[in-house]
C-alpha cells in the first residue's frame, strides 16, 4: 500500500480529520464486554447513574449448587502463574482438594511467595491458600555481597 493509499484509507475511516463525527462509532466498555454504539443511538459514552448501578449486579450468582472443580481451579492457578511478569513458578507445585489450595515448592524471594499466595487467592473457587513455599537460601558468597 502507497503511501497515498494509507492516507485515502485513513480518510475514509475519519482517523485523524475533522470530518462530521457521525461516522464514528462510540465505544462503551465494561470489564469484560465492549459494547458499541453508532452517535445517532442517542447513547451517552458513559452509562447513567440508573445503568451503572444495574452493571455487575448478578456477578457470582451462578447455578445452583454449582461449585467449580478442583482441576479447573488448578489450571487457572497454575496459568495465572505461569503468565505473571515477576513470579518464577517453575518450582511451584499446586494441588487443590475441596476449594483449598496448598501451594509447595521454592521460589527466590519472600516477594514471589507472598505474590504466589495472592495470585491464588484472587481465583474464582478458591476457598483457602496454604502458602508451603519456601524461599531459597542464598549462598555464602551472595550474602557477604547484599547490603542490608
Amino acid at each position: 500500500m502507497s503511501r497515498r493509499d494509507d492516507r485515502d484509507y485513513a480518510r475514509e475511516r475519519s482517523w485523524g480529520t475533522n470530518e462530521e463525527p457521525s461516522r464514528r462509532r462510540h465505544v462503551e466498555e465494561t470489564q469484560d464486554r465492549r459494547y458499541e454504539y453508532p452517535p445517532e443511538s442517542g447513547r451517552d459514552w458513559n452509562p447513567g447513574p440508573s445503568e451503572r448501578s444495574m452493571m455487575g449486579r448478578y456477578i457470582g450468582k451462578g447455578p445452583r449448587n454449582y461449585i467449580r472443580s478442583d482441576e479447573r481451579i488448578v489450571e487457572d492457578i497454575n496459568e495465572r502463574l505461569t503468565r505473571h511478569h515477576m513470579v518464577d513458578a517453575s518450582e511451584i507445585d499446586v494441588s487443590c482438594q475441596n476449594g483449598e489450595v496448598t501451594l509447595t515448592g521454592t521460589v527466590e524471594s519472600r516477594m514471589m511467595k507472598r505474590m504466589a499466595e495472592d495470585i491464588t487467592d484472587e481465583v474464582w473457587g478458591v476457598r483457602d491458600v496454604h502458602n508451603q513455599i519456601r524461599i531459597k537460601q542464598a549462598s555464602g558468597d551472595d550474602r557477604s555481597n547484599r547490603v542490608a
